[in-house]
């Protein structure tokens, strides 16, 4: 793993060694390259930007990818796991609450197992390896990174890695092709041929700010030979017992919306009537189930208590890599070192090995770091989620992996440490990777982070 990060800092100090106006040159060629591959976002003003994309890109070996490779499909199983034993077990339902409208979606569900389009969140150091990796949380549908992953790592292949000609790397799998591949061999589970799709991507029509992935992947699946369209679920209809849109059978409606947007939907226009049929139809991608992807999710798999859900295979590889994670409710259970506590006083005695997460925000939104939290506002967290106001878990804090880079700002060239997450997303036969950096705790692109390339070497 050692040679692994050497190579990465080579090329950070090939780039710190940049003249100021090469590196200015450089950073103008990487955000141009963004803008022609579509790595944009529309802001809360209503301006398309571009997204940020560090000139440093990260390296793993081609061990790790494969490793998390299996232990990412390991974790899809434990979804599944998960959300089966919700049905009839109290203890899980607790953990995973659901409004009784959410629930009501829920029971559409077939049993079958529809493919998860989620990605997995975690913290890997190069200079440790895959087996060091953490999970930090699952984001079970309308994930971000489809199209910005292979896009941002195939900018860094082309402008910044040229640098060092004698570094020896490669992009990664995409994610695109693994969403594709899912969306192929689901179709062809249920019957149909998966050579040439019909897929619409479901977005909410009065959106106007968010990222811009839907329409570029649509423009690209149309490329390739296939029927696609950005959809806005009220927009599906019932012929001759189909499904459709645009005057033809819908093979994959890929959800980019959450179940409680499709709620606010409902309250707005009436009951999704055709959509509900496609749930029940199984052609609905990521399947309701990636709702169930709170960060209370990551209890059932730290804790001793659920354990029996899980083979001993998997049991070995929930505890290497998943965070000590609870759902802050006032009650005993086990803390950091293994002792039952009183969770609500423990937490505040702890606040400098914890972080605080509200169960179901996403963005980074309302994340506390506590060692970088006053004991008064993380005790004031603390009473809000036991009180039932704001609902929150707390999770074991990690020290996060951390990346040097040259960043152009303005007229001023800094060189600057970014703290590093890795978003991975599977299908059987890819493994795909979002790289984030910031240079704050939180990395998230929404809170003024970026993109990061990452290769493999």
């Amino acid at each position: 793993m050692r040679d692994v990060a050497t190579r990465q800092n080579q090329l950070s100090r090939r780039l710190g060694r940049l003249a100021p106006r090469a590196l200015r040159a450089l950073g103008k060629e990487v955000a141009r390259t963004a803008i022609e591959r579509a790595l944009t976002y529309t802001s809360d003003d209503g301006e398309t930007q571009t997204m940020p994309i560090l000139l440093a890109p990260a390296l793993l070996s081609r061990a790790d990818l494969r490793y998390l490779h299996r232990l990412v499909l390991t974790l899809y199983s434990a979804v599944h796991k998960t959300a089966a034993a919700r049905l009839t077990d109290p203890a899980v339902r607790e953990i995973l609450p659901m409004a009784e409208r959410e629930e009501a979606w829920l029971r559409l569900a077939p049993e079958a197992h529809a493919p998860l389009i989620g990605r997995f969140d975690m913290n890997v150091d190069p200079k440790v390896g895959a087996r060091g990796a953490s999970l930090l949380e699952f984001n079970g549908c309308a994930i971000g990174g489809l199209h910005y992953g292979p896009a941002a790592s195939a900018t860094v292949l082309d402008r910044v890695v040229p640098l060092e000609p004698a570094l020896k790397v490669a992009m990664p799998g995409s994610m695109t092709e693994a969403w594709l591949e899912h969306c192929r061999l689901h179709t062809r589970s249920l019957g149909h041929p998966g050579d040439r799709l019909h897929i619409v991507w479901l977005e909410d029509r009065a959106w106007e700010t968010g990222i811009t992935e839907g329409p570029t992947l649509v423009e690209q699946l149309k490329r390739e030979g296939h029927k696609a369209a950005v959809c806005d679920p009220r927009d599906l209809t019932l012929v001759r017992d189909e499904i459709h849109h645009d005057g033809a059978r819908v093979d994959i409606a890929y959800r980019a919306i959450e179940l409680r947007d499709l709620l606010a939907i409902e309250d707005e226009t009436g009951p999704l009537t055709v959509l509900r049929e496609a749930v029940k139809r199984n052609i609905v991608l990521s399947p309701l189930q990636g709702d169930l992807d709170h960060k209370s999710l990551l209890e059932v798999w730290s804790s001793r208590r659920f354990a029996r859900l899980f083979t001993p295979a998997e049991r070995r590889l929930l505890a290497r890599h998943v965070l000590w994670t609870r759902q802050l409710t006032a009650r005993r259970t086990d803390g950091l070192e293994g002792k039952i506590v009183e969770l609500a006083s423990y937490v505040k005695r702890q606040r400098t090995k914890l972080v605080c997460k509200p169960i179901r925000a996403c963005g980074g939104e309302g994340i506390l770091i506590g060692k970088e939290t006053s004991q008064a506002a993380w005790d004031r967290a603390v009473d809000r989620s036991i009180s039932g106001k704001d609902p929150a878990v707390v999770q074991r804090y990690i020290q996060s992996a951390t990346i040097d880079s040259p960043v152009v700002r303005g007229t001023k060239i800094r060189h600057e440490r970014h703290f590093t997450t890795f978003g991975f997303y599977a299908s059987p036969s890819t493994l795909g990777i979002l790289g984030r950096a910031a240079p704050f705790r939180v990395v998230n692109v929404s809170r003024g982070g970026g993109i990061l390339g990452v290769l493999v070497t």
